[in-house]
C-alpha cells in the first residue's frame, strides 16, 4: 500500500516539478518584455522567484519519498508555449506578457489541485511536511499571483496606449487629471476589485470568499474514518 502511495504521489509530483523547471525561463523572457512597466515588472520578478522556489520544495519533498531527479518530460498537459511574446509590437510588450504568464500560472495552478487530490487520496495529507499541504501552499501562491495579474491589466493596457500615443476618448471626468487611471477605472479599480473580493486566492488570509481546495477531501478523509470506526 505503501509503495503504491508513494508511486503514484511521486509521479504526479514528479510532473508538476518538470512544468516548474519549464516555467522558470520563460518568467526570465516574460520580465524582459515587462521592464516599461515597473509595477509588472515587480510582479514578474516575484512569481520567478517564487517559481524557483516551488521547485526547489519539490524537489525536496520527492527526495523525502525516495525519489530521483524529475524526469525531462512533464506526463501532464504540457506548460503553454509562448505564442506572441517574440512577435508582439514593442507597444503591446507588457500586456501580451501578462497573457502569457496568466496563462501558465492557471496551468501550474491545475497541475497543482490535480497533486493536491492525488495525495490526498493516498493519504498523503496528515504528517508535517506533507505533499497536500505542500501542492495547496503553491496552488495558492499561484491564484493570489493570478489575482493581481487581474489588478493590474487594465492600468498596464492604458499605459501602453498612451505610450504609443493613442489619446483617451472616453471622456470620464478624470482625464484631465490622468488618462490612464481614468481609462482603466472601469475594470482595473472597480469591477477586478468586486471579482478580487469574491474570487481571489490570497496566500495566508482566505477570508469568507475563499473555497478551500482541500476542504473535501479533508471531509472524504473523516467520512472514511467514520465508517472505518462503525
Amino acid at each position: 500500500m505503501k509503495e503504491a502511495r508513494e508511486s503514484a504521489v511521486v509521479q504526479y509530483l514528479a510532473d508538476a516539478a518538470v512544468l516548474e523547471r519549464e516555467l522558470e525561463p520563460m518568467l526570465a523572457a516574460y520580465t524582459e518584455a515587462a521592464a516599461e512597466d515597473p509595477k509588472v515588472d515587480a510582479l514578474l520578478e516575484r512569481v520567478r522567484s517564487m517559481a524557483a522556489e516551488h521547485r526547489q520544495a519539490v524537489i525536496g519533498r520527492l527526495s523525502e519519498l525516495g525519489a530521483t531527479e524529475p524526469p525531462a518530460v512533464s506526463k501532464m498537459a504540457p506548460l503553454p508555449r509562448p505564442s506572441g511574446i517574440n512577435g508582439a509590437s514593442q507597444a503591446a510588450a507588457v500586456s501580451t506578457a501578462l497573457h502569457e504568464v496568466y496563462s501558465a500560472l492557471n496551468h501550474l495552478g491545475f497541475a497543482y489541485a490535480i497533486v493536491h487530490i492525488v495525495a490526498h487520496r493516498f493519504f498523503d495529507s496528515q504528517e508535517e511536511g506533507n505533499t497536500a499541504d505542500l501542492a495547496e501552499e503553491h496552488l495558492r501562491h499561484y491564484a493570489a499571483a493570478i489575482q493581481e495579474i487581474n489588478q493590474l491589466i487594465s492600468d498596464a493596457v492604458a499605459s501602453e496606449m498612451t505610450r504609443a500615443g493613442q489619446e483617451c476618448l472616453c471622456g470620464c471626468p478624470g482625464v484631465g487629471v490622468s488618462s490612464v487611471s481614468a481609462s482603466a477605472r472601469p475594470m482595473g479599480s472597480t469591477r477586478s476589485t468586486r471579482l478580487g473580493r469574491k474570487r481571489a486566492l490570497p496566500p495566508k488570509d482566505p477570508g469568507s470568499g475563499y473555497v478551500d481546495p482541500g476542504r473535501a477531501a479533508r471531509r472524504r478523509e473523516r467520512d472514511c474514518a467514520r465508517a472505518t470506526e462503525s
